[in-house]
């Protein structure tokens, strides 16, 4: 997924000095599973510019944090603290990443709508 560094651009100047209490990214799944099934579970990571993967920030709050389990055909990442890096510009902007979980012994498949959310709750002070 590439990031619009426009988007990075706004968010920097609407939410600077704002504390951000929670931020959602949701990918939307098909539901088609007719031959294989979806993966029960993806994570999200970053790429570096040697290319290297990284988890998020996030991802070391643990499961119930991050999130990343199918719910409704949906996957949904809590990313508030690596959107919070982005946003005081702590991090670079790095392309994201959807990488299936258990990939090397199922033959599930993910289809994703190509619709994607982020929700963000923040205190205007």
């Amino acid at each position: 997924m590439l990031i619009d560094t426009s988007l990075i651009s706004y968010l920097q100047d609407s939410l600077a000095d704002k504390p951000i209490n929670k931020a959602t990214l949701t990918f939307h799944q098909t539901g088609d599973t007719e031959y294989f099934g979806a993966h029960n579970s993806l994570s999200l990571v970053r790429v570096d510019s040697s290319g290297s993967k990284l988890f998020l920030t996030d991802f070391f709050e643990g499961g119930e944090h991050f999130g990343g389990e199918i719910e409704n055909n949906r996957y949904a990442f809590n990313i508030s603290k690596y959107l919070s890096q982005l946003i005081s510009e702590d991090l670079l902007i790095e392309d994201l990443y959807l990488m299936p979980i258990g990939a090397s012994v199922n033959a599930n498949r993910t289809l994703l709508t190509g619709e994607v959310e982020l929700n963000i709750t923040y205190t205007e002070f």
